[in-house]
């Protein structure tokens, strides 16, 4: 019988029951109270041009600049300590945001990063899901479904690598799978996309997860195989090649829900949350902007800021809990 997940599944999946409701509350910039906006806002990306967070950042960013009236540009760091302390250090005037997923939430526990972002930063909104994952590994790997992948790896132990990235989901992912398969896997910093595809195809990793439209191509390649989707949803979704399952149609409740939040500086007021969070809903119903984040397998939302702040929560106080038991987090998290 496989074993259930279920604490990662509440890791994973802590936003999606928000989320099922979701999408509520509403108003105007004008109906905020705040003046806000009367001069560009800068975006903060904590990571280079081109890589998916960007790609989804800017996805949106010049119609919410249509929509606000005023020009949004996107600054790029190299690394998410650098981008939030950025943010955090900003004048919190609304006119400086940083947009990360979940991956600070996880640095943060750890220990990789400074930044609490419950603490030192302001949310302005829950926005959109980055998309499903597969699980790929090589093509001539001698498993073809996670099920045989977890067998294989108790029969040799210690021998299969997994890619991560110090301190991110990935680490939490792995390490629950560890205890809760009762395997042991060695793991392997392979932080971006790149890096895991160029390692896995080549042979030199064993498994890891990244994008749906990156891991179809790889495959239509002959480059790696898929072994399973990660999904906020646990369904198989139409268009997918036949012998693509989520972790949970093949028996296991591991899920992933990675979304995009925006967060302004700490002492921001309400009243500007209030006004950007809300100048965001347009631009979420963009069907533009839905067609764009459609191709690069994400999914627009948005979320009033009182969702918004219990979506964030609910997935802090689930990372920091997973955290704790698998022996990852910092002393004093």
């Amino acid at each position: 019988m496989k074993k259930a997940l279920g604490i990662l599944s509440v890791l994973l999946l802590s936003t999606a029951l928000f989320a099922q409701g979701g999408n509520e509350g509403g108003g105007s910039v004008s109906s905020s109270g705040s003046n806000w906006p009367k001069e560009v806002v800068t975006i903060i990306c904590p990571s280079v041009a081109g890589g998916g967070t960007d790609a989804t950042i800017r996805a949106f960013s010049d119609t919410w600049g249509n929509a606000i009236g005023q020009n949004v540009v996107v600054t790029n760091y190299k690394a998410t300590p650098v981008a939030m302390q950025a943010c955090a250090d900003a004048k919190p005037d609304g006119y400086t945001v940083v947009c990360h997923q979940n991956t600070a939430i996880c640095q943060y526990v750890t220990g990789t990063l400074a930044i609490n972002p419950i603490k030192d930063l302001a949310l302005v909104a829950a926005l959109p899901y980055m998309g499903e994952q597969a699980l790929i590994v090589p093509a001539n790997a001698p498993f073809n479904t996670f099920t045989e992948f977890v067998d294989y790896a108790k029969e040799n132990p210690g021998k299969c690598s997994v890619a991560i990235a110090t301190g991110g989901p990935a680490q939490f992912l792995w390490g629950t799978v560890m205890r809760d398969c009762g395997v042991q896997l060695k793991t392997v910093v392979a932080a971006n996309t790149t890096d895991k595809l160029t390692n896995i195809a080549g042979g030199f990793i064993d498994c890891g997860q990244v994008d749906v439209a990156n891991a179809e191509s790889y495959e239509k390649a002959g480059k790696v195989k898929v072994i399973g989707v990660l999904s906020s949803t646990g369904k198989d979704l139409e268009g997918w090649p036949a012998h693509w399952h989520t972790l949970q149609v093949q028996g296991y409740n591991i899920g992933w829900d990675m979304r995009l939040y925006m967060w302004a500086p700490a002492k921001t007021d309400e009243a500007t949350l209030k006004a950007m969070n809300s100048s965001l809903k347009a631009v979420m119903e963009d069907e533009g902007v839905k067609a764009t984040l459609k191709k690069m397998g994400a999914r627009a939302e948005w979320y009033d800021l009182e969702e918004s702040r219990k979506i964030l929560q609910n997935e802090y106080d689930s990372i920091l809990a997973t955290g704790k038991d698998l022996g990852i987090a910092a002393s004093g998290r």
